[in-house]
């Protein structure tokens, strides 16, 4: 494949990634009623339990909890990562993350995950947040493993008023992206 070819592919790949993410925001299979439409179009989200999701998956990196990172994602929830397939529902992505915490546990290494959230959009019950992440690899005796990637994301509010996951999307970015 010529660079051209792999270039339009990437850029198709990236349009239909963000098709399938409007798509996701704009269906909403719960029957509303005229008054239940009304309290939505003026409601006020609470960005400290949006942050709090945010907060949470953190933590659950650095203590490797994957019952933590369950805890932030809906069961259906659609996860994009680099190189896969999208991965729809828990069981599908949880064993990523098991991996990647259960290698942590074995090598004794810490990991840790910062975020800067760019852009944060209400859209009726959803939050739409875009954004840079910051994963950080520690071990003892070796180089800290240190990369920067992008984000979007999609929360949506549980019945309990904690936010949780319904998508999550992200890829590399380049070091100089991440800016304290």
């Amino acid at each position: 494949m010529t660079n051209l070819e792999k270039n339009f592919s990437r850029k198709i790949g990236l349009f239909g990634m963000l098709w399938f993410i409007c798509l996701l925001v704009s269906c909403n299979p719960q029957q509303q009623t005229d008054a239940s439409k009304t309290n939505q179009a003026v409601q006020i989200i609470d960005h400290a339990k949006v942050d709090a999701v945010y907060e949470e998956m953190a933590i659950a990196y650095r203590k490797a909890d994957i019952n933590m990172i369950g805890n932030i994602y809906a069961d259906t929830a659609v996860y994009f990562n680099p190189g896969d397939r999208i991965q729809m529902g828990e069981k599908e992505f949880l064993p990523g993350f098991h991996q990647l915490f259960q290698e942590a546990r074995d090598e004794v290494a810490q990991l840790s995950l910062e975020f800067e959230i760019k852009k944060r959009t209400v859209a009726g019950d959803k939050v739409i947040d875009f954004g840079y992440y910051r994963f950080i690899r520690e071990k003892e005796g070796e180089d800290t493993n240190e990369s920067v990637g992008k984000f979007l994301t999609i929360l949506q509010q549980r019945a309990d008023g904690a936010y949780e996951f319904i998508a999550d999307v992200n890829s590399q970015a380049p070091e100089e992206a991440w800016i304290n």
